[in-house]
């Protein structure tokens, strides 16, 4: 049994790794959340690789490799905030700051490798403090559980206020993120269980974390798959009977004339019937085109329009809510983010 363990426990460590590195490469593509995702998955894997050496016994072989000093827990609740933050908004920015988040995670790294190393002398074992048990597992696991109620928030208010781009083309994608945090919210609550009751069942969240890279990992394929099918698709022109120019022209004339975005309840399918297009070429249009989500597509033309409004007479009369509203926002809060993530500045700020 336990060599079919170990087996499981490596490929799976195997599998993360890799899997870790693809996803952290799109650091330099323009949505940074598969980056802080890779972040998560290597150190589940590192996790899962000091599973396998503690039933393979070379966590205590001499002359080994200790890298369980490089699994931090503290790396944890940065990369979920990370992850939801830019997840959720595309729009948004790496930003310097982030490396403070980070520095729990690498001083407890250098502390551990430094003595290790003999660089640090320190003849007691850490464990034997609370301190550090509370720096390194209880900090991290209150923090890990935070990042993920953050994400279950963002994500319910994105869902309520349709800033979700929920079509039947990404389904294995919105599936795939829904197991993701799923599998991470048991996991979270678990290691709670587990700190509080002293419940010692560590092996079942080692079984969910397998369960978690090997169903992840294959939804990922099959959303792969289909990116590169869709793509193929669209180069062997997936529309032939339509005009992409003069759909564009059409598209921009029907926005600048019927001014249709001051709906705030307008949808992709009440557009796309409007101009007599299917929905998922006027998706494709504006995503090819436009370089937005069809949601990014509006709130822009909400936004010029609210300045318009704003730097015109009719600021006298009325309040920026009221313009905002006018221009077919539904929310303050959904206008004030979508103003600064086009315009880089707060309503206020902009027309100083």
């Amino acid at each position: 049994m336990n060599n079919i363990l170990e087996s499981v426990f490596l490929i799976s460590a195997g599998l993360g790794f890799l899997l870790s590195v693809a996803l952290m490469t799109d650091l330099f593509r323009p949505n940074k959340a598969n980056f802080f995702l890779g972040i998560i998955i290597f150190f589940l894997s590192i996790q899962l690789l000091f599973s396998w050496g503690s039933y393979s016994g070379y966590n205590n072989s001499s002359g080994n490799f200790p890298f369980w000093i490089f699994l931090t827990y503290n790396v944890l609740p940065p990369s979920v905030y990370l992850f939801t933050r830019h997840q959720l908004n595309t729009r948004v920015k790496l930003r310097s700051w982030y490396a403070i988040l980070y520095l729990p995670a690498l001083a407890e790294i250098l502390i551990t490798v430094f003595i290790k190393l003999g660089i640090i002398f320190y003849p007691a074992d850490l464990m034997e403090y609370q301190v550090w048990i509370w720096f390194i597992d209880y900090i991290p696991m209150i923090g890990f559980i935070i990042s993920l109620g953050y994400f279950w928030r963002k994500y319910g208010k994105a869902r309520k206020n349709n800033e979700l781009k929920l079509e039947k083309d990404n389904w294995i994608y919105h599936l795939n993120l829904m197991l993701l945090m799923g599998v991470l919210t048991i996991i979270g609550l678990l290691w709670l269980a587990f700190s509080l009751i002293g419940w010692e069942k560590f092996s079942i969240i080692e079984f969910l974390l397998v369960f978690l890279l090997f169903v992840f990992s294959f939804l990922r394929f099959l959303n792969s798959n289909s990116n590169l099918m869709m793509t193929v698709k669209s180069r062997e022109d997936a529309f032939p009977n339509y005009n992409d120019q003069e759909e564009l022209k059409r598209l921009k004339d029907v926005m600048d004339v019927k001014q249709l975005f001051i709906n705030p309840d307008l949808s992709l399918i009440e557009l796309s019937k409007e101009l007599g297009l299917p929905s998922r070429y006027l998706s494709y249009l504006i995503n090819r085109y436009h370089h937005k989500s069809y949601k990014e597509f509006l709130n822009q033309y909400r936004i010029d329009a609210f300045i318009a409004k704003a730097q015109s007479d009719e600021i006298k009369n009325k309040t920026l809510l009221g313009l905002a509203m006018e221009s077919g926002f539904n929310s303050k809060s959904t206008f004030n983010q979508a103003f600064k993530n086009y315009k880089g500045k707060s309503p206020s700020e902009y027309l100083k």
